[in-house]
């Protein structure tokens, strides 16, 4: 039975409720100030390389808030690939169109079809399974480019990432975000043991530059049988998670392109408060400093709203 010094009365439980009814009130407003600003314009058809984001129903506005914030960091329209987990409504759709001009919407519809006719059916029961895959083998399916930049929901643009765009324009290997450990569905010697290679440890895919060619899909699919056969009670993280991530450590690694992570101004963290780095990735645990903590620095010390404006205007 709890004592009377861990249980919360009434008004504690009531005044509790009231604050997270504030604050996810505050939240909210802050996500509406940055993506009901007007639309971007019409995206820039000849950029070389092929930006993308995953986004649903309950992140579309986290979506239009970390697109446009490179596309302002970068002073660039960029041709966004957004895909749809499934989730989006008509309502959904229209507005992410008519807030990025010329980008594209992979319907979940669309892409289902095309793994399907494909014939990869690892591939194709693993997408049905984890909704992340799509961050795989969508991405090698739709990129326009072979060089491909990944962009979560929850990642926010501050500054000019200009060592991204060298990662992207003057290297030619794959770069991921540092985790804060090694997150797989194994630890590493079970991996090696299973698949044959030895995956960079840390890999996590928030913010990635990948080799389209590197993204292997049929290899991929001797992967997730390997990995389905072998023993499940060695597995160390939630399969579904952590599949997508795992795949794209083994893939960048057993390439014979350059794999490493990105800069340290790029490392995922979990304490609270800006570094002054170009970006941020609000994971789970963070995920209201998003609002609380980015996009409020995006507007009060950034100026966002009035920068946007005038990359509207100028472009």
């Amino acid at each position: 039975m709890k004592t009377d010094k861990t249980m919360k009365s009434p008004m504690q439980r009531i005044a509790n409720k009231v604050s997270r009814m504030v604050r996810n009130t505050r939240r909210r407003r802050l996500l509406q100030s940055i993506a009901y600003t007007p639309p971007c314009p019409p995206a820039i058809t000849d950029v070389d390389f092929s930006p993308h984001c995953l986004t649903g129903h309950n992140h579309l506005l986290m979506a239009t808030c970390a697109a446009k914030s490179l596309n302002l960091a970068c002073q660039t329209a960029l041709p966004w690939t957004f895909h749809e987990d499934g989730s989006l409504t008509q309502k959904d759709k229209k507005f992410l169109l008519s807030h990025f001009p010329g980008c594209r919407l992979i319907e979940r519809s669309e892409a289902d079809d095309f793994f399907e006719n494909e014939g990869l059916s690892e591939i194709t029961r693993a997408r049905e399974v984890s909704v992340l895959l799509v961050k795989l083998a969508d991405l090698y399916a739709f990129a326009r480019h072979d060089r491909i930049l990944y962009v979560d929901s929850d990642v926010l643009f501050f500054n000019k990432p200009e060592a991204l765009l060298s990662a992207i324009h003057e290297k030619k290997g794959n770069y991921f975000t540092k985790d804060i450990d090694t997150a797989y569905v194994a630890n590493i010697d079970t991996l090696e043991q299973v698949t044959g290679v030895r995956p960079l440890e840390r890999v996590n895919t928030g913010i990635f530059v990948v080799n389209r060619s590197d993204i292997d899909l049929n290899m991929t699919e001797k992967m997730f049988t390997r990995i389905d056969t072998a023993d499940r009670s060695r597995w160390s993280a939630p399969y579904e998670h952590l599949i997508e991530q795992t795949l794209y450590a083994i893939l960048a690694t057993r390439s014979s392109a350059e794999v490493s992570h990105l800069p340290e101004e790029y490392d995922l963290y979990l304490e609270q408060g800006l570094r002054g780095n170009a970006s941020r990735h609000y994971v789970g645990g963070i995920r209201e400093l998003f609002e609380l903590e980015g996009l409020q620095a995006l507007i009060k010390e950034n100026d966002f709203c009035s920068r946007w404006q005038q990359f509207v205007e100028q472009i």
